[in-house]
């Protein structure tokens, strides 16, 4: 294995120090005779995620400790990597165990300090704040990226969820960021180890390693780094002075130096965002490519200097031809004033036509104000004639509606009266027909009760004497009933009724038996009734 020496370091951003934000960043590294260790990772700055300081440090806590008995656990059996199938099984198993241990940390975390009020008003977003208060989710507080580099004497292994880089180092000075990018991750836009799928979208790079396939170094950063420069070749040149600080001074001054000033001073002049850095390099062979370093970098720079001397003569340029333009204006107003010969006569001509001008223009201004006037007049008679019109047109509806109601009025009243005639000549009819019935109905009633039979021969008597007048008593009553119905009404009677008047009936109930009268009073009662219905229909 190379000559691996590790380093790691993390400041506060300069916006969150202004801010007063905690540091959400957080990075770490383990080293030992046979394996160098390095973890990075950014908490996201999300509201929702409001205890990503602490998902940061667990995340790298644990990625570290997972990769040491990875290490351990393939010691001696690194050719089942060079195979793709176990490969592939091997390091999906390391990232599955890494994400579970963190989530099992968040719980612990959760359980040994739970969430105050305070902390979810943090959260903006109410669906999620609600979710978390329910119990769901809620490691989407603690939300973050991960990376980390494994390097052995035998292969190197590096693993990538979210955003960050991953820069590598060759022997030749070439540069690549050879873990594959996640298109997901744009702007400020980023996946997480706290995604559902976080296990599955981790991505990873192996490399064999041997003494001609080793890399020079290899660095992960945070994207606060990442950001503070133009392009990402740009950044390279960070990277070539934390090499030189490396060769130069070691890797406690290196360390040192990161977290003093320079991480700060590039979040001050830069993305302002927490920085995190952390690398393995072996100094040797970075030393040898420092001079190629420089004068990539001296390159770049001086490319950059040329744009921006070229993005400040642009804009010089472009003020310098708006100054010219107004130059040009100048000269040729100042040629027009030299060449003007002043003619006293027609000034003074000019300066009469003005003047006359001006009083037509007050005259017209005058006539203007009156036509103003005389229009605004003319808008409010033309106002009132309209409301009057239409007060008219209203009055002329309600008497066409009043006329129409005085001839309705006075053919209700006519007939009206008529109604009255006739109900009047109905009641009057009534009551004497009424008159009658009561005083038939009362001497039917005396009669009932003076018919009493004295003895049984009497009886025999009477019902000799009724069998010999039947038929002449018939007849009697229906003259009887005839001349009672032409006696109390003119119309034709509408039909026959067998009665006797009050006279006759006197007359025959000396000889009439008891069941005789009882029928003729039913008979009188039945023809009564029927003419007082026939009167009152």
């Amino acid at each position: 294995m190379a000559n691996y020496q590790a380093f790691s370091a993390s400041v506060q951003g300069a916006a969150h120090v202004k801010k007063n934000i905690v540091m959400q960043d957080a990075s770490g590294k383990f080293e030992n005779e046979k394996v160098k260790l390095i973890a990075v990772s950014d908490g996201h700055g999300d509201s929702s995620c409001f205890r990503s300081d602490r998902g940061s440090r667990l995340i790298v806590e644990v990625g570290i400790e997972e990769l040491k008995a990875f290490a351990d656990e393939m010691d001696g059996k690194e050719g089942e990597l060079e195979e793709t199938k176990n490969r592939e099984i091997r390091v999906r198993q390391l990232i599955q165990r890494i994400i579970t241990r963190w989530n099992i940390e968040v719980e612990k975390d959760l359980e040994n300090d739970p969430v105050t009020e305070e902390e979810y008003q943090l959260c903006s977003n109410e669906a999620i704040r609600e979710s978390y208060i329910k119990g769901m989710n809620q490691n989407g507080m603690y939300g973050a990226t991960f990376l980390a580099v494994l390097a052995t004497k035998n292969y190197i292994l590096a693993l990538h969820q979210g955003d960050g880089r991953c820069l590598m180092m060759d022997q030749n000075g070439q540069v690549t960021y050879p873990v594959p990018w996640d298109d997901r991750c744009y702007g400020r836009n980023t996946t997480s180890i706290c995604n559902r799928d976080a296990a599955e979208s981790t991505r990873y790079y192996y490399l064999k390693t041997d003494e001609k396939n080793c890399p020079a170094a290899v660095f992960l950063s945070s994207d606060g780094i990442e950001d503070s420069y133009r392009t990402l070749e740009l950044s390279q040149c960070f990277y070539r002075d934390v090499c030189e600080k490396l060769v130069l001074d070691g890797v406690e001054s290196t360390t040192k130096w990161l977290l003093e000033g320079e991480l700060s001073q590039v979040s001050l002049e830069g993305s302002g965002d927490d920085m995190s850095v952390a690398g393995v390099a072996d100094t040797e062979l970075v030393k040898l490519l420092l001079p190629l370093m420089k004068k990539k970098c001296d390159q770049m720079a001086c490319e950059e200097r040329a744009r921006k001397a070229k993005e400040h003569l642009d804009s010089m340029q472009g003020k310098r031809n708006y100054l010219k333009k107004r130059y040009d204006e100048a000269l040729e107003q100042q040629k027009k004033i030299t060449d003007m010969r002043v003619n006293e006569a027609a000034l003074e001509a000019e300066k009469a036509r003005k003047l006359n001008l001006y009083e037509q223009l007050e005259k017209a201004a005058s006539q203007l104000r009156l036509v103003e006037e005389t229009l605004k007049k003319l808008r409010i008679h033309k106002n009132n004639y309209e409301n009057i019109e239409a007060e008219y047109k209203e009055c002329e509806k309600t008497i066409q509606m009043m006329e129409k109601g005085e001839e309705a009025k006075s053919q209700i009243v006519q007939e009206l009266n008529q109604i009255s005639k006739e109900y009047q000549e109905y009641e009057e009819r009534y009551q004497r027909y009424q008159k009658q019935y009561d005083d038939a109905m009362a001497e039917a009633d005396k009669l009932k009760n003076e018919q009493k039979p004295t003895d049984e021969t009497e009886l025999e008597a009477q019902e000799v004497k009724e069998q010999e007048s039947k038929e002449s008593e018939s007849k009697e009553q229906e003259k009887a009933v005839e001349e009672c119905a032409d006696e109390v009404h003119e119309e034709p009677e509408k039909e026959n009724v067998d009665i006797k008047t009050f006279d006759e009936k006197e007359a025959s109930s000396s000889i009439s038996v008891k069941e005789e009268d009882e029928k003729k009073i039913a008979l009188q009662k039945v023809a009564i009734d029927d003419y007082i219905k026939d009167t009152q229909m």
